[in-house]
């Protein structure tokens, strides 16, 4: 086996991050041990990343179920979001100290948005990333709907307004007026 497989140890064993293949493959070959890396210590967020950067390396964006795809948009989001953080910090320092730096701008010196930069790596527009980030966001009963097909994201969208602060569909569906 020439790449190893990602574990996360939990109190309870071991959870596969990446590799599952390699693992199946290993069990049908009747090998009992593949040479694994460890993780400890990762929060579910930092285990997500792990499960969607590895499936990204494997198949394509277009391939990735939509949730998968909003959580992949989110991680981009949020780095490039400090990484805009970090130029402004750079450039507020540069003018205290009375000096130049050059930070990448856009077209006639502006910004490009940061929507609308990630849409571009990834052929979508700026308003589509915008509504796969609220979707990343919304509660999974909803994220899994909109991966089976069972409802549009737009909609889940809105009941997404409405779900702020429930753990499950139960709690959006019930009506207490």
């Amino acid at each position: 086996m020439l790449n190893p497989v990602i574990v996360q140890k939990l109190d309870t064993g071991y959870e596969m991050l990446s590799g599952h293949n390699r693992w199946n493959a290993a069990k049908l070959a009747g090998i009992k041990e593949i040479p694994a890396i460890v993780k400890t210590d990762l929060s579910e967020e930092e285990a997500y990343v792990y499960i969607i950067e590895t499936n990204l390396m494997q198949r394509s964006f277009s391939d990735l179920a939509i949730s998968e795809k909003a959580a992949v948009l989110k991680a981009r989001y949020e780095k490039e979001a400090c990484q805009g953080k970090r130029n402004d910090i750079l450039e507020e320092i540069a003018r205290l100290e009375g000096k130049e730096i050059l930070i990448t701008r856009g077209h006639d010196d502006h910004r490009l948005k940061t929507r609308d930069m990630i849409g571009k790596e990834y052929e979508l527009s700026g308003s589509s990333v915008g509504r796969l980030l609220k979707l990343n966001d919304l509660i999974k009963p909803f994220k899994d709907m909109v991966d089976r097909g069972a409802l549009y994201t737009k909609v889940a969208l809105q009941f997404g307004l409405y779900a702020d602060g429930c753990s499950d569909l139960s709690e959006v569906c019930s009506e207490e007026t």
